[in-house]
């Protein structure tokens, strides 16, 4: 006895050929935009409190990170610099934890060691980060 009768194919030219268009442009932008705003950052930028900013520029930044945050999930899966993306997505959304999940992420040599060689090369002093015992363990102990 079959279960299934009918085999169901979702191959679609179109939508095939959309979402690799979509994948390459996204890779692109993410190879290009990330290394740009990371080598902007100020070195000090973990290390102070931010400025104050209007509520427009909130906004904004808060839309621009939540955007790079959700590509840079998505870039751990497809060709990019997944984890770089949502570094730089953690710059822009100013909320009480991203400064310590920033400093987590700096935390791990790898990372560190390729937002410092990506500052070098453009000429930037590394990033000071400041490190505290969040940063180190992000999870209260019980």
């Amino acid at each position: 006895m079959k279960l299934f009768t009918s085999s169901v194919s979702f191959s679609n030219t179109a939508v095939d050929l959309a979402l690799v268009a979509t994948s390459v442009a996204m890779g692109l932008t993410s190879l290009i935009a990330v290394p740009m705003f990371l080598v902007r950052m100020p070195d000090d930028y973990l290390a102070r409190p931010p400025g104050p900013r209007t509520k427009g520029q909130r906004v904004a930044r808060f839309a621009l990170g939540t955007v790079l945050i959700a590509l840079g999930v998505a870039l751990t899966v497809l060709p990019g610099q997944g984890l770089m993306t949502v570094l730089l997505g953690l710059y822009f959304v100013e909320l009480p934890f991203t400064n310590r999940c920033l400093r987590w992420l700096l935390a791990r040599p790898k990372v560190r060691r390729a937002v410092d060689a990506l500052r070098h090369k453009a000429g930037k002093s590394p990033l000071i980060v400041t490190v505290d015992s969040h940063a180190m363990n992000p999870r209260p102990e019980i």
